[in-house]
C-alpha cells in the first residue's frame, strides 16, 4: 500500500512538472503580446488620466468664478470685492499669478497683486476679452508669454447684474507650466514614453522636446503622413490610438511610437493630450517579463522539489504524531466517562468522541454525519426549548455553556448529563467552532425527578 501511495505521489510529480514546461512554453509564445497589451493599457490610462485631469481643474476654477460672479459685492465692484477678490487669490496662489476684475467696456477695475499702473488699462482688444465682451461666456485663452516671460493663458468667467445685463468679467492668469508639471510631465511609461498636447489648430502647446513647442505639427514633421492622420483626430477632438514615424532629433533617427490620445474640451478650446512610446520598448518589456517568468518557474521547480523531499522525510512522522493523538485523546474521553463534543458551526456538523456506546447507548455509526439538530432532536421535549435558547445565546455572545438536561438514549429513556463548552473564534471575530464535553450524570440522586436548571449559565 505505501509503495502505491509513493507509485502515485512520483507520478503527479511528474505530471506538474510536465504541465510547468507546457505553460512556461505557452508564457514565452505570448510574452509579446501580453507587453503589447500592457504598453496600450498604460497609454490609454495615462492619457486619459491626464485628460480628465486638466478637464476638472479648469471645471473647479469655473465653478468658483461662478460663484464669486453671483456676490453682490463683485457685480456691483467696491472695497468689500477687492477683499474677496485678495481672499481668492491667497487661497490658490500656488496655481493662479493673478485675478482681475473687467468692466464691461474692457477697463482693468482692480486686480491682485495689485499693481497701480494696471487700473484703468483698457484690455478689450486682447482676443479673449473681445470674445466675452461679445458673447459673454467663460473662455479659456490662447496660451501667450506674459512680460515676466513665463507661459500662461487666461481664464475669463463673465459677471451680470441683477437685471441680467453684463458687467463685466473676473479673469485668472494661470502658469501654463502649473498645468504640464501636475497633469503631463510626470507621466512616464518604459525608458521613453512620454507625453505632448496641441490645440485644436495642431499648435504644439506641449513636448518633451521643447524645440517643437508653439510649432503647428503639420509642418514640423510634414514628411509623415502615419502622424498627420494622429494629429488630424486629436484636432477633430476624437480619441483613440494608432502608431505613427517621425524623425527624432535626439537619437538623428527614425522612430516607430505607440500612442493614446485623448481631448480635452474646455468651453471655447479644445485640447488633446497623447502619451505615446518608442514600439522598441516591446523589446524591454519582453525581457524584463521573460526573466521574471523563468525565475518564477525555476523557484517553482526548486520549490516544488524542496517540498517533495520534506513532504516524503516528514510523511511518517506526522501520521505517527496524529495516530498518537488520536489515541490519547480517545483515550482520555473512555477513562473520564465523558463525551468530547466537537461541533463545526459552519457545516453544522458535530464530531464526538469517547464511549458513545457505554454512555448513550448508541452504535458509533448512529453519529456519522450528525447534526447540531440531529443532537437538539434527543433532548428531553420539556427542555428542548430552554437548552436550546441557553446554547444560542452563549454561542452569540461567545460565552461558555453550561448546562444539565435530559438527553434519550438508544433504549428510549433519558438521562440527566452535564454538558461545558466553549466557542471558539477566528481572526475576524467569527464563531466557527465549540467544543465541550457532556458527562453522564445520573447517578446524582438528588437530580432525579427535579427540573433541570442551568448552574451557571448567565443566561438563566
Amino acid at each position: 500500500m505505501k509503495k502505491f501511495k509513493n507509485k502515485i505521489f512520483l507520478f503527479i510529480f511528474a505530471v506538474l512538472i510536465l504541465i510547468s514546461s507546457v505553460l512556461l512554453f505557452k508564457v514565452y509564445s505570448s510574452i509579446r503580446v501580453q507587453a503589447l497589451s500592457y504598453l496600450d493599457n498604460e497609454l490609454a490610462i495615462d492619457s486619459k488620466q491626464a485628460s480628465n485631469g486638466i478637464k476638472l481643474f479648469f471645471k473647479q476654477y469655473k465653478s468658483e468664478l461662478g460663484f464669486l460672479a453671483r456676490i453682490k459685492e463683485i457685480k456691483y465692484f467696491n472695497k468689500k470685492g477687492k477683499v474677496l477678490l485678495k481672499k481668492f487669490y491667497k487661497s490658490n496662489r500656488f496655481a493662479i499669478k493673478a485675478i482681475t476684475r473687467i468692466d464691461s467696456k474692457g477697463i482693468i477695475i482692480y486686480t491682485y497683486p495689485y499693481v497701480k499702473s494696471a487700473i484703468g488699462k483698457d484690455v478689450s482688444f486682447q482676443k479673449h476679452n473681445s470674445f466675452i465682451i461679445k458673447n459673454h461666456r467663460p473662455i479659456v485663452s490662447d496660451i501667450f508669454y506674459t512680460v515676466q516671460g513665463y507661459r500662461a493663458i487666461a481664464y475669463a468667467y463673465p459677471v451680470f447684474s441683477d437685471d441680467g445685463s453684463y458687467t463685466g468679467s473676473i479673469t485668472l492668469l494661470i502658469p501654463f507650466n502649473n498645468i504640464v508639471h501636475k497633469y503631463l510631465s510626470g507621466i512616464k511609461i518604459g525608458k521613453n514614453g512620454h507625453s505632448w498636447m496641441i490645440s485644436k489648430k495642431g499648435t504644439v502647446l506641449y513636448s518633451q522636446n521643447q524645440n517643437d513647442i508653439g510649432k503647428l505639427i503639420s509642418l514640423k514633421f510634414s514628411k509623415f503622413p502615419s502622424l498627420h492622420a494622429i494629429s488630424d483626430n486629436m484636432m477633430a477632438g476624437k480619441n483613440g490610438s494608432g502608431k505613427y514615424k517621425y524623425y527624432s532629433t535626439t537619437s538623428n533617427k527614425i522612430i516607430t511610437e505607440l500612442v493614446e490620445y485623448y481631448p480635452i474640451k474646455l468651453d471655447n478650446a479644445l485640447w488633446s493630450v497623447a502619451v505615446s512610446v518608442p514600439q522598441k520598448e516591446i523589446t524591454f518589456i519582453t525581457r524584463e517579463y521573460r526573466n521574471r517568468v523563468t525565475l518564477v518557474f525555476i523557484s517553482f521547480f526548486v520549490a516544488l522539489i524542496i517540498l517533495a523531499y520534506l513532504f516524503v522525510k516528514s510523511k511518517r512522522k506526522s501520521e505517527q504524531k496524529i495516530r498518537e493523538k488520536d489515541r490519547l485523546f480517545k483515550m482520555a474521553s473512555m477513562e473520564t466517562g465523558q463525551i468530547i463534543f466537537n461541533y463545526d458551526i459552519i457545516t453544522g456538523k458535530i464530531q464526538l468522541e469517547g464511549n458513545l456506546e457505554k454512555i448513550l447507548g448508541y452504535k458509533r455509526e448512529k453519529f456519522e454525519n450528525f447534526t447540531i439538530q440531529d443532537w437538539n432532536n434527543l433532548i428531553h421535549p420539556d427542555e428542548k426549548e430552554k437548552v436550546v435558547s441557553a446554547f444560542e445565546k452563549a454561542q452569540l455572545y461567545s460565552t461558555r455553556f453550561d448546562y444539565e438536561y435530559r438527553f434519550k438514549r438508544a433504549d428510549e429513556n433519558y438521562i440527566f448529563v452535564e454538558m461545558h463548552g466553549m466557542f471558539f473564534e477566528d481572526k475576524k471575530n467569527n464563531i466557527y467552532k465549540m467544543i465541550g464535553t457532556v458527562k453522564d450524570i445520573r447517578s446524582e440522586e438528588r437530580r432525579v425527578g427535579k427540573e433541570c436548571r442551568s448552574r451557571w449559565s448567565p443566561y438563566h
